[in-house]
């Protein structure tokens, strides 16, 4: 099974109502083996699209949604900024969601703390915040399941609505 369409959050999300839309015209193609979302397998030379793959990505699109509800594009940018360290590969950089030892990164976890602590949207930052972390989780065996995230997304929606 091929992952979804990679979401770029600055062209996705939108305020309507009091709700988010995602807007399917600002999909982009996914690249198995590029990009910041990649998951720390990768890094191991492993190159199978798995499900605890699709997991890895859908916590990095839900960390970059939650910033974009708190802090927009710009702050979708610097959240990527933030990220940009030394890659495992000499003289390179990189903005992916984990380090050296295949766990997130620090500068995730402190940007993400950091949206919790300004959340005035009555927790719905909190909860995809830790939704995301949950989904986060650099051992793909210890990933959550999909649909057990699908449902923490579902009751967060009704809770918002």
């Amino acid at each position: 099974m091929a992952l979804p369409p990679k979401l770029v959050a600055r062209e996705v999300l939108a305020r309507e109502r009091g709700g988010v839309i995602l807007d399917a015209a600002s999909l982009t193609p996914f690249r198995p083996g590029a990009g910041d979302y990649l998951a720390p397998e990768y890094s191991e030379g492993k190159r199978d699209l798995t499900r605890a793959v699709d997991v890895w990505v859908f916590g990095c699109l839900v960390a970059e949604t939650a910033t974009y509800m708190s802090q927009g594009p710009k702050g979708v940018a610097q959240f990527s900024n933030k990220r940009l360290l030394p890659a495992i590969w000499a003289r390179w950089e990189d903005s992916m969601f984990y380090g050296h030892d295949g766990e997130v990164k620090n500068e995730v976890k402190e940007w993400l703390g950091a949206l919790t602590r300004g959340d005035t949207d009555g927790g719905l930052i909190s909860s995809l915040v830790n939704i995301a972390l949950h989904a986060l989780t650099g051992n793909p065996q210890n990933r959550p399941k999909i649909e057990g995230l699908c449902d923490s997304l579902s009751s967060l929606s009704v809770r918002a609505h």
